[in-house]
């Protein structure tokens, strides 16, 4: 069977007391665009493992509808390039995009409430993180971004921007006498990730990042 869009009477779900939950498809898909309901129900979250391990998979874009994505739901898709998960998205389980290699671009909410362990884990393609927010930006998507070492662009859709946040590492020097640890910081990335704010990106501290840069 080759590989094809799906369509809404394609998907495997189940029906919760608020809406529909995507369990997964039966056919071998390529671009997956998510409907907003199903059978007149909303369609409202991705269960986990829905879409695991399915090599051909290119694209997901979910409606505003969805708030939550269970764990695994996308690991392993080794063909994705670009994730759009609408601006409604609030929870993201533990290793969604675990080992999706190809992923290049993600696009989520600034007001995420749960973003799980290795949510983007191995994602070594992932260059562009666009966020859909009024300005203001959740604990959660602010701890998200400034875990992220390497380097990437950050998107502000409604803001019509686009910052560059460098890369950085920590190394870990042993002082055996005194069995003590001392952190080495490498790389301008750590100062530049300082202007991800809740209020927002303080873009004062972003300017002067490039002092600490140079």
């Amino acid at each position: 069977m080759g590989v094809m869009d799906l369509q809404s009477g394609d998907f495997c779900w189940q029906e919760h007391n608020e809406g529909v939950f995507i369990t997964g498809c039966e056919k071998n898909v390529g671009f997956i665009c998510v409907p907003d309901n199903i059978n007149g129900k909303k369609v409202i979250g991705i269960g986990s493992e829905a879409f695991r391990n399915r090599k051909s998979i290119t694209g997901v874009k979910l409606p505003d509808t969805v708030k939550s994505i269970g764990d695994y739901a996308f690991c392993n898709c080794r063909l994705l390039k670009s994730a759009e998960l609408g601006e409604g998205i609030r929870e993201a389980g533990g290793h969604v995009f675990y080992d999706a290699r190809g992923l290049e671009s993600i696009t989520l909410s600034g007001k995420m409430e749960f973003i799980g362990d290795g949510f983007v884990k191995n994602c070594e393609a992932l260059e562009n993180i666009t966020l859909i927010t009024d300005g203001a930006l959740s604990s959660q998507t602010v701890l998200f971004l400034n875990d992220i070492s390497r380097r990437f662009y950050l998107i502000l859709k409604k803001q019509q921007a686009m910052l560059l946040f460098p890369d950085f590492g920590y190394e870990y020097i042993s002082n055996a006498p005194s069995m003590r640890f001392t952190t080495v910081t490498h790389g301008s990335g750590v100062e530049y990730r300082k202007a991800i704010e809740k209020g927002g990106i303080n873009f004062e501290a972003y300017d002067n990042a490039f002092i600490m840069g140079k």
